[in-house]
């Protein structure tokens, strides 16, 4: 898995909203698809065997964290702790 650094990642997003006309909420569905399917393959007996918190900051990345609750809890994850914060 490669990661991005937070300019790299905002000049990702620019780039593909700009010279590839995705909308913000494309974006954000996809990343939080792509997230939520990363969490099964990496955490599957974890997940299969106990509850799953998703932590939601505000902004963007908060966006992107509630989509991904939803995938888990679509994907028939019931036991699905999702946690609100705010900044600062």
């Amino acid at each position: 898995m490669r990661l991005a650094t937070v300019a790299q990642a905002a000049r990702i997003d620019e780039v593909s909203r700009e010279d590839y006309a995705l909308a913000g909420e494309v974006l954000m569905e996809s990343a939080g698809a792509l997230a939520a399917r990363e969490a099964e393959l990496t955490f599957l007996p974890e997940l299969t065997r106990g509850s799953v918190a998703v932590v939601c900051g505000p902004g963007n990345n908060g966006g992107d964290a509630l989509v991904v609750a939803r995938h888990l809890h679509s994907a028939g994850h019931r036991d699905l702790h999702v946690f609100l914060t705010r900044a600062g």
